[in-house]
């Protein structure tokens, strides 16, 4: 794993010579499109001798799935492993209307597909951090084979840098790393970084997750797969209960504004906005 890392941060830095090197024109410096991303991806699993989802049928991925499997400072007692499609992580990034300028963060990036994708079919920064080291070793293995594939193309892409690292976003020492993000994806699905996640009586990691998102920049995005309850009312249900008591509308009636949007699976996402200024996205911060 130590020596993929270091293969990766080693093809990263003959990329980005690379695209300093190549003309500045539309073709040449375009991002992926999903469907190249996807070809690509399936080139590295032919390199790594194995599809994502037969790596998916190993304990390196399914470790941390059973209740009681693991246990932290933070309570949680499991770390149900979810990956998100192509497709799926297409829309999630419209959603959140990530940019070149964004940096793109995962909470829990399983083997990386994600925020991987979004750095090479969008071209921004993107960080990721993952509990379970097997799948994180799974991303490290897998990173150089789609960046070896990505370098054999005709045309050089724009690919943003992807750093994703093996922690608890739990932990304090990765605050600033999580904050410092402009667009979050929070795969908590079925309540997982809720009651199914943590030891009866202990604080669920979505409260975690609606800290994070309180203490973004104003303008931040989160989309998440289940509500932050935890974040309060939003503006717009504080605006209704300040018409409903005879009161005007605010800006600053609460800090971020939510809608639920549907994804690509045709389930509910909740979607956050932080910023002053309301605005139109799912999931966005006030």
């Amino acid at each position: 794993a130590l020596a993929a890392s270091e293969a990766t941060a080693e093809r990263d830095a003959a990329r980005r010579e690379q695209q300093r090197e190549a003309p500045d024109d539309d073709v040449r410096g375009a991002p992926l499109t999903t469907r190249e991303f996807a070809d690509l991806w399936r080139e590295a699993e032919n390199a790594m001798g194995s599809s994502t989802s037969d790596v998916e049928k190993g304990g390196l991925v399914r470790e941390g799935n059973a209740a009681g499997s693991l246990t932290n400072d933070s309570g949680q007692h499991r770390a149900q492993y979810g990956r998100l499609l192509f497709g799926a992580c297409e829309a999630i990034a419209g959603h959140l209307r990530v940019t070149p300028a964004d940096i793109f963060l995962d909470l829990g990036h399983g083997v990386g597909n994600a925020p991987l994708q979004v750095a090479c079919t969008v071209g921004c920064e993107s960080r990721g951090i993952e509990l379970m080291e097997g799948r994180h070793v799974v991303y490290q293995a897998m990173a150089p084979e789609l960046y070896e594939a990505i370098n054999n193309m005709d045309r050089i892409p724009r690919v943003g840098e992807c750093n994703l690292i093996c922690g608890d976003f739990c932990a304090d020492e990765h605050w600033a790393y999580c904050t410092g993000a402009t667009c979050v994806l929070v795969n908590n699905f079925n309540e997982i970084f809720g009651a199914r996640g943590v030891k009866a009586g202990e604080k669920c990691l979505d409260d975690r997750v609606a800290a994070i998102f309180a203490a973004m920049k104003p303008g931040g995005r989160m989309l998440t797969l289940e509500p932050l309850r935890a974040l309060g009312p939003s503006r717009d249900d504080a605006n209704g209960l300040r018409k409903r008591r005879g009161l005007a509308e605010s800006d600053d009636a609460s800090y971020f504004s939510y809608r639920k949007t549907a994804s690509t699976s045709s389930r509910s996402a909740a979607s956050h906005v932080r910023g002053r200024e309301p605005r139109t996205l799912a999931g966005t911060r006030r």
